[in-house]
């Protein structure tokens, strides 16, 4: 990314020199780095546009958050995220100022430290999701109706992200007050900065500035979410720092157990399916489901029926293990190209027909 702008940069004053004096804002308004432009193509292809299941695929972070806050900070913090959304939404005064009231004993603050939880998410530009999200690369070029389109089919999966924000906000601010006393100001540089870093901590460093510049990669697109979890589980083992302490990754382990089961785990869903289909267990079909699945799945196939895998796609272990599985079997260009690869066959195919 860094080497396409500074050519295109190079190239703007070069155009300058010799009488263009528009050229910088042409070429900003015609063109964006290809493979980032190609980023935003197959993140709409597969994530944004018009992708309703995106609004419950993004807000589940929010099981991660109330499984890294302290005690019961996330559960309160869900609960009002929805409140705190359509405050935000409004924006004026006097209905921020009824919220407050509303709002503010369910999470066991002031009112007043409630309106300065709102003015510091707009301070932090967390409510900002297009441009910030991990996975998503650079708008590619195109018209400004067409720029619209897009953002009106990536509203499920922006909504979901900024419920995801707003309650690691809300748990950040949270956790701010306590410790550091009723007093504290959640607007000073400190309460600011304090507190982006603890909620960028709960939603695991899942925007575009905390991106390793590995990840600028196509192969690297969508592999964020397993990547900092991965990160977050393992960091401080061999020493030193970790991003969690050890008693956040076994309570964050044990929530994410519980929701999701084996897929929870790295390997474990493999292994433990390739045991019951070699050995058998003496466990009745319906326990090993649960078992196998954890509570999201189990929820959802005794009040609907339906055996579905949800809880396997929204699991960071069963992720991670699918991509280890494609290394060894997809072909170098397969690997190279990642999801890009994915999508240009597909269309190349649909329109060869």
């Amino acid at each position: 990314d860094d080497f396409y702008h500074k050519s295109k940069d190079n190239l703007a004053n070069v155009l300058w020199d010799k009488g263009w004096k528009e050229a910088s804002k042409k070429i900003d308004a015609l063109s964006a780095d290809p493979v980032a432009g190609t980023r935003g193509i197959v993140f709409d292809a597969y994530l944004g546009l018009g992708a309703i299941d995106q609004f419950y695929v993004q807000g589940s972070q929010i099981f991660n958050i109330v499984g890294m806050a302290n005690k019961t900070v996330g559960v309160q913090a869900a609960a009002v995220a929805p409140y705190f959304r359509a405050t935000v939404m409004n924006g004026h005064k006097a209905p921020s100022e009824a919220m407050a009231k509303l709002s503010s004993g369910a999470l066991g603050v002031t009112p007043e430290q409630f309106l300065a939880m709102i003015e510091s998410f707009k301070r932090s530009g967390k409510g900002f999701v297009q441009g910030s999200v991990a996975d998503l690369g650079e708008d590619s070029a195109g018209k400004v109706a067409f720029r619209k389109v897009r953002e009106v089919g990536r509203i499920p999966y922006t909504e979901g992200e900024t419920m995801a924000r707003i309650t690691a906000h809300v748990a950040a601010s949270m956790e701010y007050i306590q410790k550091f006393g009723p007093k504290a100001d959640l607007l000073s540089q400190h309460g600011q900065r304090w507190v982006t870093h603890q909620s960028d901590v709960f939603t695991n460093g899942m925007t575009s500035t905390s991106r390793h510049w590995v990840e600028q990669f196509p192969m690297m697109q969508f592999m964020s979410y397993s990547m900092r979890m991965a990160e977050w589980y393992l960091s401080g083992i061999a020493g030193g720092k970790g991003v969690l302490s050890g008693k956040q990754k076994a309570k964050l382990f044990t929530f994410q157990f519980g929701l999701y089961g084996a897929s929870a785990l790295p390997f474990a869903g493999y292994y433990l399916d390739w045991y019951n289909r070699k050995y058998g267990t003496e466990l009745s079909e319906s326990d090993f489901y649960q078992l196998r699945h954890g509570l999201v799945d189990n929820f959802i196939r005794y009040t609907t029926g339906v055996e579905s895998e949800l809880g396997r796609r929204l699991a960071w272990g069963e992720g991670l293990f699918n991509t280890i599985q494609d290394l060894q079997s997809n072909s170098p260009l397969q690997i190279a190209l990642g999801p890009s690869y994915s999508l240009g066959k597909t269309v190349l195919e649909s329109t060869s027909k």
